[in-house]
């Protein structure tokens, strides 16, 4: 066997075999240490993401002294691209397999985007810093995206430009561009932006990754420009815009915006007063004083208009109370910020350039101050609405219950000794009235604006909401459903007529004649011989006798047959039949007399 003559042949030179098998396995593992660490010190130190950065240095001047070579080799000075016109610079390596490539794509595919012309409004100038690239390259480069942009004359504004480490390591500084060579790749790692310069050479904005957008883009050209290129409407938009130095973009600014739109407004306001005024001029004759009279008396009149509903329940006067509080509170404070603003902005606006303000210092008495005040008013307001939240909703037990349904769409009342209306609530002044409302079908929402009384009413069994008034003065008052709750909404209405004790006396009354008129009509129907249209209209006149009793019911009873109606003017078989009484009351009935 061969490993064991090998393990005779070492034990007879006075050899272990285990020890040999120890030493080869130190050798091997030296030799792997080695050539590890050889390896690692090839390949240089790691690269820190904390190397590769852009840091802003907004409004810091760029040194124009610094000389490169342009595409054709030539030296020149960066001064030499400044003067007039704003400056895009861009700071790439040619070579760059990905990233700078991308950049300069994404430059070109807004400048495409943009109105305004390379060489015209401003120019553009793309350095390597890669020193060890030649002019050639950037020839090459300075031709395929002149192709791209594909403008006339943009060739005399753009530039790409190749240096030497220092002139490239003082650029790169001086607008904060980091970038670190990754020696194992054989790349540099380097951030990704685009910097827009003043024509004097300060650093106005930045814009990062490799897609920039052209609004951006045409908004820092025109700000570093200080106006010279763009339009008015660019200048108006930068007063709406704002640019985010954290971002590098261009964002809404609410303040200005609002100002613009106040501006606006005020400027449509005067034109339309103008316009109006010279109509008025042109329209002269002899009534012109009356013109300019009836003008004044519809100002007054305007400002005279009642600024809420009429004030007809107990309650209408604590709620209009507790709401102009709050519109006096609110009135208050808004114009003394706003004028806090306009004397601050006037006293301490800044008056040079350079000047920066003092350091202020703390009042705890004001800091106090501005915490107790708004928490006194606000627990003054908690209480007084609290206060009149509950003796809105909390019924009082001397109250007059009323029962109401909504319905699609109409509401019915229902008094507490059996009377019904619909659309229609006749109560007393002064008498305190409890209404219990139920849904049969949606959500409705009762609404009296004279009484400042609002609730809505939600479908369900055994779902009821009370809500209680106190009617004040005597009047007709118009009942609202709030809620949407179908096609017809706009139909749902109807009104609450508030009467003096002696006129509701009367008008019960009148429901008890009423009733001794319809019931003959009825009971005559009832007897006719049978046939479809007796057999409706008695059936509707037993319907109202049970649900109505005004006069207006039998309105709803006869217009199930209109030819009968000539019956009843004719003095048919029904006077002949029953008591002058029936056929007086009929015709005294202002429905049937419209019907």
């Amino acid at each position: 066997m061969p490993e064991e003559q090998e393990e005779l042949r070492l034990t007879s030179v006075g050899v272990k075999p285990n020890s040999v098998n120890l030493w080869v396995r130190v050798v091997t593992l030296v030799t792997l240490l080695f050539v590890i660490t050889a390896s690692g010190v090839a390949q240089g130190p790691p690269v820190k993401f904390s190397d590769v950065r852009f840091d802003q240095r907004l409004d810091q001047q760029v040194p124009l002294d610094l000389n490169f070579r342009d595409e054709s080799g030539q030296s020149v000075r960066l001064a030499d691209y400044f003067g007039k016109k704003p400056v895009i610079l861009s700071l790439v390596y040619y070579q760059c397999p990905m990233l700078c490539t991308q950049v300069l794509n994404g430059q070109v595919t807004s400048l495409e985007k943009i109105p305004f012309n390379v060489g015209e409004e401003f120019n553009v100038v793309t350095v390597s810093f890669n020193p060890r690239e030649t002019p050639a390259l950037a020839a090459a480069k300075k031709e395929m995206y002149l192709a791209k942009y594909g403008r006339p004359g943009a060739e005399q504004g753009w530039h790409f430009l190749t240096g030497d480490p220092k002139a490239i390591a003082a650029l790169a500084d001086s607008v904060g561009f980091h970038y670190v060579y990754d020696a194992l790749l054989n790349q540099y790692a380097h951030a990704s932006g685009i910097m827009v310069l003043t024509p004097e050479g300060r650093i106005s904005r930045y814009f990062y990754g490799i897609d920039y957008s052209p609004r951006d883009v045409r908004l820092g050209l025109v700000e570093a420009s200080a106006g010279k290129i763009g339009s008015p409407v660019d200048q108006i938009i930068l007063l709406c815009y704002h640019y985010d130095a954290a971002t590098g973009k261009y964002g809404v600014m609410v303040t200005n915006s609002l100002r613009i739109g106040g501006v606006i407004i005020v400027i449509l306001l005067v034109t339309l007063f103008f316009f109006l005024q010279r109509r008025v001029r042109e329209r002269k004759t002899e009534n012109d004083g009356a013109l300019r009279d009836g003008f004044g008396i519809a100002l007054i009149l305007a400002l005279l208009l009642p600024f809420a509903p009429e004030q007809a329940s107990s309650m209408s006067g604590r709620t209009d109370a507790l709401y102009a509080f709050l519109l006096g509170v609110a009135l208050f404070f808004g114009t003394l910020i706003a004028g806090l603003e306009i004397f601050f902005a006037i006293k301490y606006r800044r008056r040079d350039k350079d000047e920066f303000p003092p350091a202020t210092n703390q009042s705890l008495k004001l800091e106090v101050a501005w915490t107790v005040i708004p928490f006194i008013i606000a627990m003054i307001i908690f209480v007084w609405g609290a206060k009149l939240y509950f003796d809105i909703y909390r019924n009082p037990s001397d109250a007059v219950d009323v029962y109401v349904t909504a319905k699609q769409w109409m509401w019915r009342f229902q008094h507490a000794d059996g009377r019904r209306e619909i659309n229609e609530l006749h109560v007393p002044v002064g008498r305190k009235i409890k209404l219990i409302l139920a849904s049969e079908d949606v959500i409705h929402s009762f609404f009296v604006p004279a009484f400042r009384i609002k609730t809505d009413v939600v479908p369900g069994p055994g779902r009821y909401i009370t809500l209680w008034f106190q009617p004040t003065q005597p009047g007709r008052y118009h009942l609202f459903c709030s809620q949407y709750c179908g096609l017809n909404h706009s139909r749902m209405g109807g009104w609450i007529e508030v009467m003096s004790p002696v006129d509701y006396e009367a008008w019960l009354s009148g429901l008890e004649t009423a009733r001794r008129w319809l019931r003959p009509v009825k009971n005559y129907f009832s007897s006719l011989p049978a046939s479809p249209v007796t057999r409706a209209t008695a059936a509707v006149g037993d319907q109202s006798l049970k649900d109505c009793s005004a006069a207006q019911c039998f309105w709803i009873t006869v217009r199930a047959s209109r030819p009968m109606k000539a019956m009843f003017v004719n003095r048919s078989s029904i006077h002949r039949r029953r008591s002058p009484l029936v056929t007086r009351g009929l015709l005294s009935c202002r429905h049937f007399r419209a019907w």
